[in-house]
């Protein structure tokens, strides 16, 4: 602790900024003569002037002695570009590449001992992040206008309402989405979660009790199942595209005149109190890091690909002309048999976002940020974050597609209308993994399938599920499709390949630490 404190004091003596140690600020002033915490928080290590006050840094990190590392008292040096980040070159993805820690902590701490390891009460899930009202900014990114712009009609309208205004929340009424697909289809009952080698903590029957509650709330005027646009809604959608148009014209020329771009995500947004579970941590994590995901994929694919940029998404209402026709089985096979968009429930899907290549192809954007808290064990009512990438305690990015995400994606792409997806891992401290999946008609046939088999059993009759709902007892052709649906959403898993590798992603400038 002497030791610990002696550094804090004696980095407040003027000295020269070692190389590649403290950038200086954005503003061209040089960097700060204090010990700084940078904004990224991956290089504590390298702040002592040389290797011996490295180590000794690195001694007081594990015992916990210095809060400042942990509270973020700090102030940043980072430099940065607009909205305070700043983009980094793209990485050659290959075939079974994981990102890579950031260069400036190393594989590991200079004493060779245990990684540090920051604790607090109170996480910080606005760390270095930005909001979505910042992102619509962005020269590669087109928003939604805010509702008030928009003509809300009948289901095709809902994909022009912003997804963090309530009206958003209120079309969800009925209808059946993402966040209850994984109930809905029995993957959690205990059987088909074993077959899917799902994490212990998923298998849980309250999976499809939610699903069977949440559709049974009246769907908004208007809504029903699957249906195409009527003429009406077709002249709204017409209407709104002009309006948001016109919103982004609004964006452009207001930033070359160099308008307001939003205030710091951070002071508009609510931190947790204490005593919070660490998956309420982890939920609320992954909505406040979301428009930072979205960014990082921005500028990584903005350098390598000129030309891209991001959509903003609203809720994607499933039409009667895309439910997709199964195709003719193989030979000893059961045959799926074709789904009537009467015997579903109204379906929709929310992507994070459409990414717009530049020969024109649009694809889902499903951003899952991993959430680097984890609950001290040490410290009753505390949690910690292990910042060296080769701790056994951090947490990185997905290093392939989770069983439980391919429902998910499929379904937005069915929604959306689109034939590929992309899904973005975003870990705090050891960069993003990009994975790239397909549509598959031929499993989105069984799902629907099953989808359908759940709204006529249970749903329409009203008849919660019991355990292990599907396949049906005695129903051969119905346990033959059930398991062919649980292979190939195991497959799909399987077959996504990795995209692209983005080891620096974007964060926004802050003085903040992991707690508050």
């Amino acid at each position: 602790l002497l030791v610990a404190l002696a550094l804090l004091g004696s980095a407040k003596q003027p000295r020269p900024a070692p190389t590649n140690r403290a950038p200086a600020s954005s503003a061209g002033t040089p960097a700060s003569s204090q010990m700084v915490v940078p904004a990224n928080a991956f290089t504590a290590l390298s702040l002592g002037s040389d290797e011996d006050e490295d180590a000794a840094l690195a001694d007081a990190l594990r015992g916990g002695s210095v809060d400042a590392l942990a509270t973020g008292s700090a102030p940043s040096s980072r430099a940065s570009n607009r909205n305070g980040g700043g983009a980094r070159p793209p990485q050659q993805a290959a075939a079974g590449n994981t990102a890579r820690p950031h260069p400036n902590l190393g594989p590991h701490s200079p004493s060779g001992g245990r990684a540090p390891i920051v604790h607090g009460r109170v996480p910080n899930i606005h760390w270095c992040a930005t909001s979505h009202d910042e992102l619509r900014w962005h020269a590669a990114f087109r928003a939604l206008p805010p509702v008030e712009h928009v003509r809300v009609g009948g289901p095709s309208t809902y994909a022009h309402v912003r997804q963090d205004d309530p009206l958003w929340s209120e079309l969800h009424a009925g209808v059946l989405t993402s966040r209850n697909v994984m109930g809905a289809l029995g993957f959690c009952e205990a059987r088909a979660a074993r077959q899917l080698g799902l994490q212990p903590g998923m298998a849980s029957g309250r999976k499809a009790e939610s699903a069977f509650w949440a559709l049974q709330e009246p769907p908004p005027a208007g809504c029903g199942p699957p249906s195409d646009p009527t003429d009406a809604d077709s002249a709204l959608n017409a209407l709104n595209a002009k309006a948001t148009t016109a919103y982004n014209e609004g964006l452009f020329i207001a930033t070359a005149r160099g308008g307001k771009q939003g205030g710091p995500a951070a002071v508009r947004q609510r931190h947790l109190g204490g005593g919070c579970s660490i998956s309420q941590v982890r939920c609320a994590w992954g909505s406040a890091q979301e428009a930072s995901s979205l960014r990082s994929l921005i500028e990584d694919l903005s350098l390598s690909e000129p030309g891209c940029y991001l959509e903003e998404a609203g809720l994607c209402m499933l039409s009667a002309s895309d439910l997709p026709l199964p195709a003719a089985p193989a030979p000893g096979r059961v045959a799926c048999p074709p789904v009537l968009a009467s015997a579903l429930p109204p379906i929709g899907a929310s992507p994070d976002g459409f990414a717009v290549r530049a020969d024109g192809t649009r694809q889902v954007v499903e951003v899952k940020n991993v959430c680097p808290f984890l609950s001290d064990r040490q410290r009753p009512n505390q949690f910690c974050v292990a910042l060296d990438a080769d701790s056994g305690m951090s947490r990185g990015p997905h290093a392939s597609i989770l069983v439980s995400h391919v429902p998910q994606l499929q379904l937005e792409m069915l929604c959306s209308d689109v034939k590929t997806g992309l899904l973005v891992s975003t870990s705090a401290c050891q960069g993003i993994n990009v994975f790239e999946i397909e549509r598959d008609d031929d499993y989105l046939s069984l799902l629907l399938h099953f989808l359908s088999l759940f709204y006529t059993r249970h749903v329409l009759p009203q008849e919660v599920p019991g355990d292990n709902f599907f396949p049906r007892a005695g129903d051969t052709d119905e346990a033959a499709l059930y398991d062919e649906l649980l292979g190939r959403t195991a497959k799909l898993a399987r077959d996504a390949k990795l995209e692209r590798t983005i080891a620096q992603p974007w964060r926004a400038a802050s003085s903040s630490g992991f707690f508050v």
